[in-house]
């Protein structure tokens, strides 16, 4: 009877967790059709020109000894190892770099489920509705989007992935007397350190999980935590030999003189303004989500007895340690509301402490009633409120990515009926979502163009239009068209930017959000002052953009 009805209860938690699953997919399938955004355009013409010079592996490889070309302390060698193996298996198709992201975040939230309910049954509790309602609050976390829709954003999800999955197996049974199952953590934590620098905090954070881990560890499982810290310890001597700080990650800024108490309280503040950006596709319950966060987890470790509360606690306190380091790393959120996918680990660890919380003691009775009947309430609320805003802030997301794809497109038709160079005004953002910003140049040029358009259209954001203007005045243009550039490298930029003869676009033309389509602005007198340009531009620019 009991082996029945164990077998019984094990279909279910497998059904309910693969509607789930399937319930995320459903959300998350319409960016198959989507479009390059930001960072994805340099990082796609990068992969295109080493590819056309015969030296994309080469240059892949080159990675794990140097830094990743950016402007800050960047080592992430396994994650642009990843954006060549998706050139090649995918080339400039966005659909095909979209599905690896897209799958990781599934596996995330599968992986979710299951770490929840190998935790459970530690405690002889029964998580049959509280794994897949952890899994898709993580699935369908509103805050998370930004790592499944934006190709570059990808680390942070493999970082999960691979943190969940050293998890899972160092929790596992087995890894108590048996190596195999226990050493698979530092491998996975070695790997997320090739994807992102802050899987450095994954020893710490399984240090707080061994804290309140029930019954003894075990020696395989005491070996392979402190080889943890061995990993994480010689990745930040390699960062420091690279870059001469362990832990510095962007440029220094001019707050790097504050106080780390002063930056962390300028942190906290700057979450306010973040959310409201992030979620204003949805303001009203935008504004409502963080509290029923709160109100779910309060419910669900306070209206019940919740035996296994230290390792709820110790998850908890691995989400929130991250996001700690994130914030003091960072400094302050955008108060564009982009950043979400820095919030992709801190949420996976919640998720799972919010799903052990959630879990019925198996001694129990009636557990859909009373005070079981409010938690899984308050959290089922969470999740459809968060739904809501997912939605709205998905469909932000699929309006900027179809305005970047009509740029592009745009691109021939007007090259071909405007002689001369233009200077066009793209957009920075649509809200939390960034748009152009890092893809200007690549936009004009292959793969995403047929062939080069640069010399004749010059992609610019209005708070690039005054570097624009000493740029022409130190003869940009004129090289433009001379050089005809095909190639956004570094030797090409070199060449550009040499100096030469002063000119001036033939057009300036702004992108209109309103209309979907190209529009030229007022053609100037050609012997204006550059200070008479500059501020005729930028007001039309602001007309144009209105």
């Amino acid at each position: 009877m009991n082996a029945a009805m164990t077998r019984t209860q094990f279909g279910k938690q497998e059904l309910l967790i693969c509607m789930a699953v399937v319930v995320v997919a459903f959300f998350y399938a319409p960016g198959f059709a989507g479009f390059w955004l930001g960072d994805d355009v340099p990082n796609l013409n990068r992969v295109y020109l080493q590819s056309q010079q015969g030296n994309l592996w080469q240059e892949a490889l080159r990675l794990f000894a140097n830094p990743a070309p950016s402007d800050g302390a960047f080592y992430r060698p396994i994650m642009m190892l990843s954006l060549t193996l998706n050139y090649v298996i995918a080339g400039a198709d966005y659909g095909g770099w979209y599905l690896i992201n897209f799958l990781v975040h599934l596996a995330n939230t599968l992986l979710v489920a299951f770490v929840v309910l190998r935790f459970a049954k530690r405690y002889a509790c029964d998580a049959t509705i509280a794994a897949p309602l952890a899994a898709v609050f993580f699935g369908l976390c509103p805050i998370l989007a930004e790592g499944v829709y934006w190709v570059s954003a990808r680390s942070d999800g493999w970082v999960a992935l691979l943190s969940l999955a050293g998890l899972l197996f160092w929790s596992d049974a087995r890894a108590s007397n048996k190596p195999i199952f226990a050493i698979m953590l530092p491998i996975s934590l070695a790997l997320a350190l090739g994807f992102k620098e802050s899987a450095a905090v994954l020893p710490l954070q399984m240090a707080l999980l061994a804290v309140g881990w029930p019954g003894p560890l075990g020696k395989f499982r005491c070996w392979t935590l402190a080889s943890t810290f061995v990993v994480a310890g010689l990745f930040l001597a390699w960062r420091s030999y690279l870059f001469g700080n362990a832990w510095q990650v962007y440029l220094p800024g001019a707050d790097e003189s504050i106080a780390w108490d002063s930056k962390l309280w300028g942190a906290l503040l700057s979450i306010g303004p973040w959310w409201e950006s992030m979620s204003i596709a949805a303001p009203v319950f935008g504004a409502v989500y963080p509290y029923l966060c709160v109100l779910s987890i309060v419910v669900l470790l306070f209206v019940r007895p919740t035996p296994h509360w230290r390792v709820v606690l110790a998850l908890a306190c691995a989400g929130g340690g991250l996001a700690l380091a994130t914030m003091l790393n960072l400094g302050a959120l955008s108060v564009n509301g982009e950043g979400g996918r820095l919030a992709y680990g801190p949420v996976t660890w919640l998720s799972l402490a919010i799903g052990l919380s959630a879990a019925r003691p198996a001694s129990s009775q009636n557990h859909l009633r009373g005070p079981s009947f409010v938690a899984y309430g308050s959290l089922l609320m969470t999740v459809v409120i968060g739904v809501y805003v997912l939605y709205g802030q998905l469909s932000t997301v699929w309006a900027a990515q179809g305005s970047m794809r009509k740029i592009a497109e745009a691109f021939p038709s007007w090259a071909k009926s405007h002689d001369g160079l233009t200077m066009l005004i793209v957009p920075d953002h649509n809200g939390s979502v960034v748009m152009a910003r890092n893809a200007q140049g690549g936009l004009a040029l292959q793969p995403i163009q047929s062939q080069p358009y640069l010399h004749q259209i010059l992609p610019t954001l209005r708070s690039e239009v005054q570097v624009r203007q000493e740029q022409f005045s130190h003869g940009l243009a004129s090289q433009l068209a001379i050089l005809r550039p095909s190639l956004m490298d570094t030797k090409s930029i070199a060449a550009i930017l040499t100096p030469s003869v002063a000119a001036w676009p033939e057009q300036v033309a702004c992108w209109s959000r309103s209309q979907q389509r190209i529009i030229q602005l007022p053609a100037l007198e050609r012997n204006v002052t550059s200070d008479v340009w500059l501020a005729t531009i930028s007001k039309q620019i602001e007309n144009c953009e209105n």
